[in-house]
């Protein structure tokens, strides 16, 4: 493999990885582009590198998308990253992790309730006991 197709693949894998990120696939940045289904397969298969009209579409389809670390992989993924950014970040974090623990709590008190539907169950298919002699209504 050539340092051209080496590059080429790599810009390929920044993108990929960019692209999942963002909750899209490489078939929608394929439509917006104009290319057929197999262009950035075939780019890489066959190692040729991708024209620089197409990275400048790239760049101008996904503006947050730093042109150094795809080019290059320098630096951060996302252009001007920044503290509100990282602060929304950390707000859906938090709100993961919170979901994540109502979710084990839930599985908890789920397990509870099948534990005592089956102690349920089990005292139901317990043979009756005959009533004593005693406890029998006399005529």
């Amino acid at each position: 493999m050539n340092d051209k197709s080496s590059i080429s693949e790599k810009i390929l894998d920044r993108l990929e990885e960019f692209l999942s990120k963002k909750g899209d696939t490489p078939a929608s940045l394929v439509k917006e582009l104009g290319v057929s289904r197999g262009y950035f397969s075939t780019a890489r298969r066959v190692g040729t590198e991708l024209g620089s009209d197409k990275i400048v579409r790239i760049l101008q389809l996904y503006p947050d998308l730093s042109p150094d670390w795809l080019l290059l992989g320098n630096g951060l993924m996302i252009r001007n990253a920044s503290l509100s950014n990282l602060n929304e970040l950390l707000e859906r974090d938090k709100k993961l992790r919170e979901a994540q623990q109502n979710l084990g709590r839930i599985q908890d008190y789920l397990t509870d309730l099948q534990a005592n539907f089956a102690d349920l169950r089990a005292k139901k298919a317990e043979p009756k006991k005959p009533r004593s002699e005693k406890t029998r209504a006399k005529p």
